[in-house]
C-alpha cells in the first residue's frame, strides 16, 4: 500500500487550484484588455490617439524589467485607479525594486554556483536573458534620456555578466546556440540604437521580459523528473513572481497600458508555473 498524508494532499490540491485559477484570471482579462483595444471605434478622435500612442514610445519603459517611472499613457482600456492615489505610488515604486530584487537572487545564485564549484543543474538561461535584456533597455534609456530606465539597467548588465561569467567558469560545456542568439540579439538592438529608433528597441525588450520572467522554467523537466526544485533557484523564482505581479498589476490598474500588462501578464504566468514546482515538490534541499 501506498503511504499518503491525505490532509497534505488535500492542502496541496487548494493550493494548486488556487493558483490555477490566478493563472486563468490573468489570462482572461490580459485577453479582454486586448480585445478592448482592437475593437474601440474608429473615430477621428480615436485614429489621433492612437497615432499619439504609437509616437510616444516611451510608454514602453513600464514593462517588468525597466523600472520606470509613471508617464501618462494614451492608451484608455477601461480598469483604472487615480494616478495620483498612494497604490497607484506604491505600485510605481515596488516595480523598480522587485527588480532590483531579481538581480539580486541572481548575483546570490551565481555565488551559490562558486561556493559549490559546480553548475549542478541550473540554467544558463537566466543569467544570459537578465544579461541581454538590461543591454537591450539600457540602449533604449540612453535613446530616451531616461534615468529610471537607464540606471537600474546598466546595474542589471554587471548583474548578468557575473552571473554569466561565474556560470561558464565552472560549466563543463559552453551553450553556443544560447550565446550566439544572445549575441544576435545585442548587435541587432544595437543597430537600432546607432538609427535612434527606440521604439523597435522597445518591441525587443518587451518580448525580452516574458523571456526573463519564464527563464528559470529552462530546467522544468529535470524538476518534473526528479521530483525536486533542486535545478530551481527559489529566490530568483519568488524575486520574478512578485515582480510581474507588481508591474501587471500597475499596467491594468495605473498606466492602463497594454505594452505593460500585456508582457507582463505572460510573464506572471509563466512565474506562477515556477511557483507551483515549489507547491507540489517542496523547496530544494538545504546545501
Amino acid at each position: 500500500f501506498i503511504d499518503i498524508d491525505l490532509s497534505q494532499l488535500k492542502r496541496k490540491m487548494m493550493t494548486i487550484r488556487s493558483l490555477a485559477t490566478l493563472i486563468l484570471l490573468i489570462a482572461v482579462v490580459t485577453e479582454q484588455q486586448f480585445v478592448v483595444a482592437l475593437q474601440r471605434p474608429s473615430s477621428k478622435s480615436t485614429a489621433k490617439r492612437l497615432a499619439s500612442s504609437r509616437n510616444n514610445s516611451s510608454n514602453f519603459h513600464h514593462v517588468a524589467s525597466r523600472g520606470g517611472a509613471h508617464q501618462e499613457t494614451s492608451t484608455k482600456l477601461g480598469l483604472s485607479i487615480s494616478p495620483d492615489s498612494m497604490f497607484a505610488t506604491s505600485l510605481r515604486f515596488a516595480g523598480p525594486l522587485m527588480f532590483t530584487g531579481m538581480q539580486l537572487a541572481s548575483v546570490r545564485t551565481a555565488y551559490g554556483i562558486h561556493k559549490a564549484k559546480s553548475t549542478g543543474n541550473f540554467s544558463p538561461l537566466p543569467f544570459t536573458s537578465l544579461l541581454v535584456n538590461c543591454f537591450v533597455w539600457t540602449l533604449y534609456g540612453i535613446l530616451k534620456k531616461d534615468l529610471s530606465v537607464l540606471i537600474p539597467n546598466a546595474n542589471g548588465i554587471a548583474m548578468g555578466m557575473i552571473g554569466v561569467l561565474t556560470y561558464q567558469k565552472y560549466a563543463s560545456t559552453v551553450p553556443t546556440k544560447l550565446y550566439g542568439v544572445a549575441a544576435i540579439i545585442c548587435a541587432a538592438a544595437y543597430k537600432l540604437f546607432l538609427n535612434k529608433n527606440p521604439f523597435k528597441i522597445g518591441l525587443i525588450g518587451c518580448s525580452l521580459a516574458v523571456v526573463l520572467c519564464g527563464s528559470p522554467l529552462a530546467t522544468i523537466g529535470t524538476v518534473l523528473k526528479d521530483k525536486s526544485t533542486a535545478s530551481l533557484p527559489f529566490l530568483n523564482s519568488l524575486t520574478t513572481w512578485m515582480n510581474a505581479l507588481c508591474w501587471f498589476s500597475y499596467g491594468i490598474l495605473v498606466a492602463n497600458d497594454v505594452m505593460i500588462f500585456g508582457p507582463n501578464g505572460m510573464g506572471l504566468a509563466l512565474a506562477s508555473i515556477q511557483m507551483l514546482m515549489f507547491i507540489l515538490f517542496g523547496l530544494p534541499p538545504p546545501k
